[in-house]
């Protein structure tokens, strides 16, 4: 997707929902009617997201829907099972290895290319540029970016 359509969907995810919150910082939220936000009758959260700010975020790359809204995998998360993304147990962490294992087997390493990772943060970098402007607007934005780039280099290097 070319750097100006992300440009024009973060541009309207702004306009819609680009909101103070309660701790009086600006921050992309869902609305505050949406079903994500209700709770239950045992106070648990709801399931799914009906005011469109996941659904907006996916049309994205997702890394850049995970710098603008810090809480974008585990909503997609509830929204997509219907359950709370929990950290997983021992038992998981190791199926997962062996499936990794297998699939390196099969495939060759898995790597993170650096190059692709520092285009891509360019490319988001423009983007949060053109639709925050000033960082002081949305810092924590900002910050996820830079985090984000943090983490592919570690991922690089491993």
């Amino acid at each position: 997707m070319s750097v100006w359509s992300q440009i024009n969907r973060a541009a309207e995810i702004r306009s819609r929902y680009f909101h103070t919150c309660m701790d009086l910082k600006k921050n992309i939220t869902h609305h505050m009617d949406c079903r994500i936000y209700a709770a239950n009758g045992h106070g648990q959260r709801g399931k799914f997201c009906d005011c469109g700010l996941l659904h907006d975020l996916t049309i994205l790359d997702f890394g850049l829907a995970e710098v603008l809204y810090n809480k974008f995998t585990d909503d997609l998360y509830l929204h997509e099972t219907g359950k709370e993304k929990k950290e997983p147990t021992k038992k998981e962490q190791i199926e997962y290895k062996k499936s990794m294992k297998i699939l390196e087997e099969v495939f060759g390493p898995i790597s993170t290319n650096l190059e692709d990772a520092k285009e891509q943060y360019n490319d988001m970098k423009k983007v949060i540029k053109a639709v925050f402007p000033s960082k002081r607007e949305y810092p924590g934005c900002y910050n996820r970016l830079e985090e984000w780039l943090k983490n592919k280099k570690k991922e690089a290097t491993k």
